[in-house]
């Protein structure tokens, strides 16, 4: 027992009885409204972890579309070689300095970029950031 007025005598035993009241089989011992009211709790709980988890569904959505990327092979990267087609590599690099300008344009930016052993071709990887 507690000297205090403000505290329960038998703290233990409601303690015990709160949890008895949580189980299937001691659900016909209490009373229908406290048994609504469980009920009620539980339907609410239910709905507000279903809305939390659509909107950690959203959220990771928007984190998966926010950048978009464009992977992009650019070469050759000299307008001269020794194959003899120097007009048919001056448009090729012609046309890679195009593409990169108009994925520039377009609001691409460079992530990454790797050269090829011998120096002709650059493969990009460029990101954008998505409107919203």
């Amino acid at each position: 027992t507690s000297s205090c007025s403000h505290t329960p005598v038998h703290t233990p035993q409601a303690h015990q009885l709160l949890f008895a009241a949580e189980l299937q089989q001691f659900r016909p011992l209490l009373p229908p409204s406290l048994v609504a009211e469980m009920e009620v709790a539980r339907a609410e709980e239910k709905e507000a972890k279903a809305r939390a988890k659509a909107e950690k569904a959203e959220k990771a959505k928007k984190a998966a579309t926010r950048y978009t990327y464009q992977h992009r092979l650019v070469g050759p990267l000299s307008a001269t070689e020794t194959d003899g087609d120097e007009d048919r590599r001056s448009a090729m690099f012609e046309q890679s300095m195009q593409e990169l300008n108009d994925s520039a344009q377009a609001g691409y930016r460079l992530v990454s970029a790797a050269v090829d052993g011998e120096g002709n071709y650059v493969d990009c990887m460029m990101e954008k950031v998505a409107a919203r």
